[in-house]
């Protein structure tokens, strides 16, 4: 039933026991990465089953062992957003933001196959928690710990890692600087309009988006098939009209199959998580301006990139969720805050109208 446990996740799997099997006969010493190339070429499938083949290597259900890691992964991953959510607020919005991750079916098909994303997330969360709150007391365990959990994120998709990185500087840099508040995030968000305006300038770039793009429109669920980024002014709309698509989708009019369905039940919330974002961000960045101008401009930039680079359904419900969490973050943070402005408001009413019965009374 699980759509994600075919295809890449059978590769992975083959690739994670033909790497074992080179382990057990020393084979793999021998001939190193030549061994490895003649079972899987693609770099992508050595890199994530060099981290399975483990489960091959210990008697019993190989497959078993290998999805139990990658769902204690997916777990790690809710821990790290609801302890962010707890430190950023409150224990309710930390609760809040792990109800997503916890029971979207999307999110539980991909913690239950071997695919990377769940290690990715685990990467990118376990960075965050490290850089908000451990390097405050411990920082030297704070930021090794950081130093490897971004080596595993460019380990598995390079992209992330170079993304990550940036938002570490970016972050630095605030940290460092008095004037950081207002002037650094308005600098974040021109920033972010910076790169993007420059992609159609940079022809490498530019032919790799095209060509991932043309690689990934196939199947009954691409959309956007001809995205402009010709000029500065068409890759700026393309790319917040592409993030919106492989944030939010699919949308009433692409829903064919329960399958679907499904997901569009997800993008609803998602969107209602995302216009209480919009009010958690202000509330949040009161008290944490640094670390929530590098969250925000993060989600950002890295769903404009992602956007651009994605043209189908799937592909986007399986990447999106290294950025969704933050949505999820910060939106519990609003939920949470509103309803709490919400009921002192209705005590402070109750209150005054007992005083008023009271003066009437005496």
């Amino acid at each position: 039933m699980n759509p994600y446990a075919l295809a890449d996740a059978v590769r992975f799997a083959r690739s994670a026991e033909f790497i074992a099997e080179g382990v057990t006969s020393g084979i793999i010493f021998e001939e190193g990465v030549s061994y490895v190339a003649a079972e899987e070429p693609s770099s992508t499938y050595r890199r994530w089953s060099g981290i399975l083949f483990f489960a091959w290597l210990i008697p019993g259900p190989s497959l078993w062992y290998a999805t139990i890691f990658v769902a204690l992964l997916g777990s790690g991953s809710v821990y790290n957003v609801a302890r962010l959510g707890e430190y950023l607020h409150s224990s309710k919005a930390g609760g809040l933001a792990a109800m997503p991750m916890i029971f979207y079916p999307s999110y539980v098909a991909i913690h239950t196959a071997l695919l990377r994303e769940a290690a990715i997330l685990f990467a990118i969360t376990t960075t965050a928690v490290l850089l908000i709150i451990t390097v405050q007391n411990r920082p030297v365990f704070g930021a090794i710990g950081a130093m490897i959990s971004l080596s595993l994120v460019a380990l598995l998709r390079p992209e992330n890692g170079i993304l990550v990185v940036g938002m570490v500087v970016g972050g630095l840099v605030m940290y460092v600087l008095p004037i950081r508040n207002s002037i650094l995030a308005g600098l974040s968000g021109i920033g972010i309009v910076g790169v993007v305006a420059s992609i159609p300038h940079i022809q490498p770039i530019q032919e790799w988006y095209f060509t991932l793009r043309a690689q990934r429109y196939e199947g009954r669920t691409a959309y956007l098939e001809s995205v402009p980024l010709e000029t500065s002014t068409e890759a700026v709309f393309s790319g917040l009209v592409t993030a919106v698509y492989f944030l939010f989708t699919p949308f009433p009019g692409m829903i064919e199959t329960p399958a679907d369905l499904l997901i569009a039940v997800e993008s609803v919330i998602s969107v209602a998580f995302f216009v209480l974002a919009l009010y958690g961000t202000v509330i949040a960045f009161r008290r944490f301006p640094v670390a929530v101008t590098v969250l925000a401009t993060g989600f950002v930039l890295g769903a404009i990139l992602y956007g651009l680079g994605t043209a189908n359904v799937g592909t986007a419900t399986r990447h999106r969720h290294s950025f969704l969490w933050v949505i999820f973050l910060l939106g519990s943070i609003g939920a949470v805050d509103l309803v709490a402005g919400f009921r002192g408001r209705a005590s402070s009413r109750t209150i005054r109208r007992r005083m008023r019965e009271e003066r009437k009374i005496g």
